[in-house]
């Protein structure tokens, strides 16, 4: 629960960026605090498709499969490719992309509060890279 006082910072906050010009930075992009609601609007629009969403759509484009063993047919997909990228192996899934584990090292991060140096340990991450039919597919207007 919000203070009055958290409540009236926020308030003026906002009264200040309602009435502030727009600020261009060096790109020429207004401020991204004036923009954040209209990029909140459009992540609201958007969908995500789930696990069941895509054992649905498998169900119904296969007539004979039903939708609990759809389902465990993507679990099952799913499984796989964790299992395979667990093991260290990249995962290449033609006409959609690659999954590829990277070893980033060690390194010398900094606290923005303090500018303290905080440091970072090695780690592994995955990182998704798509195919060129799928960026074309997402950028086909």
């Amino acid at each position: 629960m919000q203070s009055s006082r958290s409540r009236k910072t926020a308030t003026l906050a906002e009264d200040y960026v309602a009435d502030a010009p727009p600020l261009r930075l060096n790109n020429g992009v207004k401020n991204a605090t004036r923009n954040a609601p209209a990029m909140i609007e459009d992540r609201k629009k958007a969908k995500t498709v789930t696990r069941e969403d895509i054992a649905s759509a498998i169900s119904d484009t296969l007539e004979s499969l039903s939708r609990r063993r759809a389902k465990a047919l993507v679990d099952s997909v799913i499984e796989e490719i964790c299992n395979a990228i667990e093991s260290g192996e990249n995962v290449k899934l033609h006409g959609f992309g690659n999954f590829v584990l990277r070893d980033k090292g060690k390194r010398t991060g900094r606290n923005p509060r303090t500018m303290a140096p905080v440091p970072i340990t090695e780690r592994r991450i995955v990182s998704f890279k798509a195919s060129p039919l799928l960026k074309t597919k997402v950028n086909r207007e």
